[in-house]
């Protein structure tokens, strides 16, 4: 079976909590995983899917605390830079796979238009790989976290057996505590003659409901499936 390749990032930075539970489960999880760790240096919530144009991106390498097998790099930079630098700069091949998370707090609704974790995740779609976003719906504590983490990792092997295709974005909020799941679709098409800040606003404006729908302790699993045509 083919080495799976997969970008990690987040908005909340690399030292956060999430992300570091996220990538010691995944790491620990024996499916043979290759991890390329890159997240912002420090706190970038709310950024939306903003990119640095201004100044130079600075990449450092830092080694996981509690795991010195694990390593990253650390970005002077937006979430949404973190992905495309990865991509286009930082590693020898594309990913298959780009999960972004676990972010503190939910990402439902209208977040998902401000929400850091959520533009990483949909620029790893913009670059053609299958990308999902995952978010705990409280602050949460460690054992909460590692419940997250757990889901992702259970769930991954899952996604590549059902043969997920590269268009999909996967937003996942896992509820404190955790409860049941609910699973929905949403889709439309994308015609490439627009603009691409257009393209990425049509389609997330797709999943607009208030948070208020979404039963307390349920996990929600919402797949984004843009279809583009060369209309």
């Amino acid at each position: 079976m083919k080495e799976l390749h997969i970008l990690v990032t987040n908005d909340d930075g690399i030292h956060a909590e999430g992300i570091q539970h996220l990538s010691q489960v995944l790491h620990q999880a024996g499916q043979g995983y290759r991890l390329s760790i890159i997240a912002p240096d420090r706190e970038r919530s709310a950024v939306g899917h903003a990119i640095t144009m201004h100044q130079p991106l600075r990449v450092e390498k830092l080694s996981f605390i509690h795991n010195r097998e694990l390593s990253g790099w650390a970005v002077n930079g937006t979430p949404s830079d973190c992905v495309k630098l990865a991509i286009e700069a930082i590693l020898d091949d594309k990913p298959d796979l780009v999960i972004s998370g676990i972010n503190r707090g939910s990402n439902l609704g209208t977040d998902v238009l401000y929400s850091g974790t959520v533009s990483a995740a949909v620029e790893g779609l913009i670059m053609g790989i299958p990308s999902v976003a995952v978010s705990l719906t409280d602050r949460g504590e460690e054992k909460d976290y590692l419940y997250a983490a757990r889901f992702v990792c259970n769930l991954v092997p899952e996604l590549l057996n059902s043969g997920i295709p590269a268009s999909t974005l996967i937003n996942i909020n896992v509820p404190v505590p955790p409860g049941g799941i609910l699973i929905s679709l949403t889709s439309g098409s994308i015609h490439a003659g627009q603009p691409i800040t257009g393209w990425r606003v049509n389609w997330l404006m797709m999943i607009r409901r208030p948070q208020t729908a979404i039963p307390r302790r349920f996990a929600k699993i919402t797949f984004q499936l843009p279809r583009c045509t060369l209309a």
